[in-house]
């Protein structure tokens, strides 16, 4: 049975979310872990990152088509874009795994608001609920409750519908939200996470499944 009503009255931020564009590409829904990693290493400045991702080369992202390369290319000049400024301040290639995958994951949050309001009405209400697990199905529905309320989504078919939960399910698992069907707190170091609450982006915190008491003493301590 598909679900069509959608309760947001316990949730602040999904208003502010809705009101920007959805994206209904798989490739907006995939982390592309190894491949980011590839193209990062081939950044030497952050200060102008449209211009240096232009020189990137394309024959070094490992993949078999070319058509392949060239989107993973493109859906890294959409996303890392969009958080410039943290990039500036951080060196991306010297920072810890958990840490290049909260980058990572914030800019696919910034460029793709479905997995924000994803993490905030499924992941994190399961978390207060104290249900650990994640199914390809509760996502699945998710997207169908949003679809009642967003454009993009509303035309797509089951099957299409199908493929985008099972790709949010893995992306969860790929940056280890997600472990052996377990939902976890993404362990980032503090310096990283103060200069993303800097952006005014504090929401991350929540979307990274932090307890509120943890929270809590991020945002009071200077």
């Amino acid at each position: 049975m598909i679900e069509t009503s959608i309760d947001t009255s316990n949730n602040t931020f999904l208003s502010l979310m809705i009101q920007k564009k959805i994206r209904t590409s798989s490739t907006s829904v995939r982390f592309f872990w190894s491949e980011s990693i590839q193209v990062l290493s081939q950044i030497h400045s952050f200060e102008n990152i449209e211009n240096e991702l232009s020189l990137v080369d394309y024959n070094s992202v490992l993949a078999n088509a070319e058509s392949t390369k060239k989107r993973i290319i493109n859906e890294l000049k959409f996303r890392l874009p969009k958080i410039e400024n943290v990039l500036k301040l951080i060196e991306f290639n010297q920072l810890g795994i958990a840490d290049q995958k909260a980058v990572l994951f914030y800019s696919m949050c910034k460029s793709q608001p479905l997995i924000v309001d994803c993490s905030l009405m499924v992941l994190r209400e399961k978390v207060k609920n104290l249900d650990l697990e994640l199914s390809t199905y509760e996502i699945e529905q998710f997207i169908y409750r949003m679809a009642a309320v967003s454009t993009e989504l509303d035309h797509l078919s089951a099957d299409y519908t199908q493929e985008m939960a099972s790709r949010i399910r893995k992306l969860y698992v790929d940056v280890e939200i997600l472990k052996d069907n377990s939902l976890q707190t993404l362990e980032v170091s503090e310096s990283l996470l103060k200069l993303i609450i800097k952006e005014g982006d504090a929401w991350f915190l929540d979307v990274l499944l932090m307890k509120d008491f943890e929270k809590e003493k991020l945002l009071t301590n200077d």
